[in-house]
């Protein structure tokens, strides 16, 4: 692999392959059967690989990718610093997978990492291949990747590129912020970079992805294609990141409940696709045991999942309600999204957080996170008065309603009515809120 011999990784891959290991402790290596994701002995959704050395190594046998695709699930590499959420029905779908299979009955999945890979932006870029980015470097530790597909021969056949993208959320500690300049949280972005020339033999290829930094959790979140190649943190020029480092490997790069994997488990068919993506952005929890979809969404819970839809920075500094203490669940959120302007109590200093959120507060809601990130919108009432009950919209939501039938974020529902006192289930909310998502990109 010339990727990972540039720092020395694999000196023996085959000698990797015998000394593989499926214990519960963190380890560099791992063979995965299909037999153990079966069995749930391993999470194909969450395979650690959190050892102490850089080089990591997954080898997956060809049953059990086939079994991930007919679960809808994805496959999920955890490293020290780092988050992978590969689409296993993307591998499976590609030509290299087609064309393995014509030619050999058994392969297996391999992917390889190196968290450690050294990758220094001012050395391996020019001057104006980083001007070009708009970024300049903040760590020299990148992640190595290479995906490919290994026959019973021996054989190698790479992945270069899938036809949709993998998710990766890199963790990350900020050690200085400027005061003349903007944050690095503001500005963290993830580099890919073609450091081996394998897409152009020519010159050295990169694109700054577009990328979501959660100051929350700490974690800068990309989507990419590209499966061979280096992954760097850096900055959009403009920001003071001098000190801004990887996690390293004591930091826990997901919190509890929020591990940014899709597990579907249980939600209905038709909100499935919008809570996994809702989950791989870590807004609702990838766990939801005993979760139900159809109760109605509390004003608590919306209101957290409303500050981490849009990256709202943590503010506790004031705090207006008697009846949000910090013993609530989402005690930080609540008051971050008060302070931010996005949520109102139901009296001066009553937030009623247990209490159901009604279709014509939501509307307000999603208003001002629209406002929040300066976006667009329309609120002429004509698609809102054709709806048999826009009467009964409270004059203080009129807008608020009006834009969201207007951008399509609230649908009618029982005959294309608003429903404006009517509440909103788990389900329903997530849905929206994906709407939210994507619309604010």
């Amino acid at each position: 692999m010339k990727l990972f011999k540039k720092v020395g990784m694999l000196a023996a891959l085959l000698g990797l392959v015998f000394s593989f290991t499926t214990a519960a402790w963190a380890s560099d290596s791992i063979e995965v059967k299909k037999s153990q994701v079966q069995s749930g002995k391993i999470n194909i959704e969450a395979i650690e690989l959190t050892g102490s050395d850089s080089e990591k190594f997954a080898l997956i046998e060809k049953g059990a990718v086939e079994w991930t695709v007919q679960q809808g699930k994805d496959i999920g590499i955890v490293t020290n610093d780092a988050v992978f959420t590969i689409p296993a029905d993307v591998i499976v779908e590609s030509d290299e997978w087609v064309q393995a299979g014509k030619s050999a009955a058994g392969f297996n999945l391999c992917i390889e990492l190196d968290d450690d890979y050294g990758l220094n932006l001012s050395q391996d870029f020019s001057a104006t291949a980083q001007r070009d980015m708009n970024c300049t470097a903040v760590s020299n530790r990148g992640i190595g990747m290479e995906i490919y597909l290994r026959g019973s021969n021996k054989s190698y056949t790479y992945i270069n590129k899938l036809d949709a993208p993998m998710t990766i959320t890199y963790d990350y500690e900020v050690g200085y912020r400027g005061s003349t300049k903007r944050p690095a949280e503001k500005s963290l972005a993830l580099v890919w970079a073609d450091v081996d020339k394998k897409f152009d033999s020519t010159r050295v290829t990169n694109e700054l992805l577009t990328s979501k930094v959660d100051m929350n959790a700490k974690t800068v979140t990309a989507q990419t294609s590209y499966t061979r190649g280096a992954f760097v943190l850096a900055g959009q020029t403009g920001a003071d990141n001098t000190k801004t480092t990887l996690g390293g490997n004591e930091s826990q790069i997901t919190a509890p409940g929020l591990t940014g994997v899709a597990n579907t488990a249980g939600v209905p068919a038709w909100a499935a696709s919008d809570v996994a993506a809702m989950q791989r952005a870590r807004v609702v929890p990838s766990d939801l045991t005993g979760k139900d979809f159809s109760a109605p969404i509390s004003r608590a819970e919306f209101a957290a999942y409303i500050v981490r839809t849009l990256n709202v920075t943590a503010s506790t500094a004031k705090n207006p309600f008697t009846d949000v203490a910090a013993g609530n669940e989402y005690y930080a959120e609540i008051l971050t999204a008060a302070n931010a302007g996005l949520v109102a109590g139901r009296t001066a200093n009553s937030f009623a957080p247990n209490a159901s959120v009604t279709r014509q507060e939501m509307a307000v809601l999603f208003q001002r996170a629209l406002n929040h990130q300066k976006m667009t919108y329309s609120v002429d009432s004509t698609k809102l008065d054709a709806m048999p009950d826009a009467a009964d919209v409270a004059d203080w939501a009129g807008n608020g309603a009006a834009a969201c039938v207007n951008t399509g974020l609230i649908a009618g529902k029982d005959g294309g009515k608003f429903a404006p006192l009517a509440t909103t289930s788990w389900a329903e909310a997530v849905v929206m809120l994906n709407r939210l998502h994507n619309m604010i990109g």
